[in-house]
């Protein structure tokens, strides 16, 4: 076994054979991270108000003007919320840090991808959209992030 010192006086115990996951489990998050800045960045400065599946959704050939500004704002909001999830994983990429969570920080962890790419996924299911089965990638990658952090959690 080695020891690993963390912040808070707390130590961590892994095996040699848990170096591979806990890496794995800092480049999955990290991954994630970058996914949602990147996401992020997209809403507000490339996507367009409506896409071609909006228009039909809605029975629409031309939305009002008025609409597309309303949008325009709507989506410069969601951009910074997604990047702002983004942010908030950057730090759980460190495995130091996530030596030093507890289970409700492993709980919140979960929950934020579940609300966050887990709500997009299924509303994109139930609209039909064009991206909907790949918009499956981030929570099939949440989902195997969740399921990392718990196995290489450190037993305090």
């Amino acid at each position: 076994m080695h020891a690993i010192s963390c912040q808070r006086g707390w130590v961590m115990n892994y095996v040699p054979g848990n170096r591979n996951l806990i890496r794995w489990t800092a480049w999955i998050i990290a991954v994630l991270a970058v996914y949602q800045i990147g996401l992020g960045l997209y809403f507000i400065a490339f996507r367009p108000p409506l896409l071609p599946e909006d228009l039909e959704f809605m029975a629409l050939s031309a939305p009002p003007a008025s609409l597309m500004r309303w949008l325009n704002w709507v989506f410069a909001v969601l951009g910074g919320q997604m990047i702002a999830v983004g942010l908030l994983l950057v730090p759980l990429a460190s495995p130091r840090i996530r030596a030093a969570a507890n289970r409700q920080a492993h709980a919140g962890f979960a929950m934020a991808g579940l609300t966050s790419v887990g709500l997009m996924s299924a509303v994109n299911f139930m609209l039909s959209s064009d991206f909907r089965w790949l918009l499956l990638a981030p929570v099939a990658l949440w989902a195997i992030a969740i399921a990392l952090v718990w196995i290489a959690r450190p037993e305090n």
